[in-house]
């Protein structure tokens, strides 16, 4: 298996040379690796973006909307670094750098997800505040349900951010 993906490495580097015409320096050669990928990923972003876009002018739904509002960011990040974090397997370099590299773009994958379960538990909350109007005039049971909601979102969150922490440390300690 080690063997398969060292000859892909090779013949991908010299598909790059062959490109170029002339010998490039490796470490130019993983730079345009990591460009390459992490533009892909802006590319596959926006696709997804204006895909979103599309669906909330066809259906007037607050979850689409939503979705849009509170997760493009994540995503906008998200998708290049994993897109980087898997070039990482063509790129030739010494095992160190490759080392921390990888341990660098888990660590942010790992946050970046977390960031992403908290904004989808925001997308939840739009959808239950839509489900219960608080305009109404005896709206006890919606003031009710709201504040429950605020507890367990932030129940949630928190316990999102000490997993995601754990993890994070984990993976200090697996390296070091």
């Amino acid at each position: 298996m080690q063997a398969l993906i060292f000859n892909q490495q090779i013949t991908f580097m010299q598909y790059l040379d062959h490109f170029f015409g002339y010998p490039i320096p490796i470490f130019i050669k993983n730079l345009i690796i990591g460009i390459a990928a992490i533009l892909l990923g802006l590319l596959i972003k926006f696709i997804i973006h204006k895909i979103f876009i599309m669906l909330s002018r066809w259906w007037d739904s607050v979850i689409i909307k939503s979705t849009i509002k509170h997760l493009r960011r994540p995503i906008a990040v998200f998708i290049p670094l994993l897109l980087l974090n898997s070039s990482l397997d063509i790129m030739v370099m010494p095992a160190s750098v490759r080392l921390h590299l990888d341990k660098m773009l888990e660590i942010a994958l790992t946050a970046i997800f977390a960031l992403i379960l908290i904004r989808l538990i925001n997308v939840l909350e739009d959808f239950f505040y839509l489900k219960y109007d608080l305009n109404k005039e005896n709206n006890l049971k919606e003031r009710k349900i709201r504040t429950q909601l605020q507890f367990v979102r932030k129940f949630i969150v928190s316990l999102i951010i000490l997993i995601t922490a754990a993890i994070i440390f984990v993976e200090f300690r697996k390296h070091a």
